[in-house]
């Protein structure tokens, strides 16, 4: 078994109780702002900040993603099977990770503005329906945090939260 997925069965309970307490701390957000009065108004929020430009112009991430993929796949053997002098292949390949690292780069903005876009949606709509029915939006909170509870509880002594 990989290390990352023997550490995500081992925090397994730990991730869904955090899950848990955040929806928690959202709901009496959300009863918070209705008791105080707030209107509603459409907000951008940012789940995630951009990351600075050397982080994403790191080579690991791209030798963990693409590069990784490529490799198993077998394009640097034909590649070097195409291109036998040394120098050459080297300076191809050496462009290729260039390419390979700038699309990183701009696939990690795309990526980052889409959870945002979406967590924003999410948060506006929740935030209009609590606006509009507090009742309705408060009762689906409760059921989200019910149902993830019973989640927990159902699965309390099983594999996916224990990995046994």
């Amino acid at each position: 078994m990989e290390w990352h997925k023997k550490v995500i069965i081992e925090g397994n309970k730990k991730i869904l109780i955090s899950g848990a307490t955040a929806v928690c701390f959202f709901i009496v957000l959300t009863v918070w702002m209705y008791v105080t009065g707030k209107t509603f108004s459409w907000q951008s929020i940012e789940v995630l900040s951009p990351l600075p430009p050397w982080a994403k112009l790191w080579s690991g991430l791209t030798f963990s993603t693409t590069g990784f993929m490529l490799f198993h796949l077998g394009f640097y053997k034909e590649l070097y099977r195409m291109i036998p002098f040394y120098l050459l292949y080297s300076l191809v390949k050496a462009i290729i990770w260039l390419a390979l690292t700038l699309l990183t780069y701009w696939f990690f903005d795309f990526v980052f503005a889409a959870v945002n876009a979406i967590c924003s949606f999410l948060y506006n709509v929740w935030q209009m329906a609590v606006f509009i029915a507090p009742a309705l939006g408060i009762t689906i909170g409760f059921i989200l945090l019910t149902l993830l509870l019973r989640y927990v509880i159902k699965h309390q002594n099983t594999k996916i939260l224990h990995g046994n």
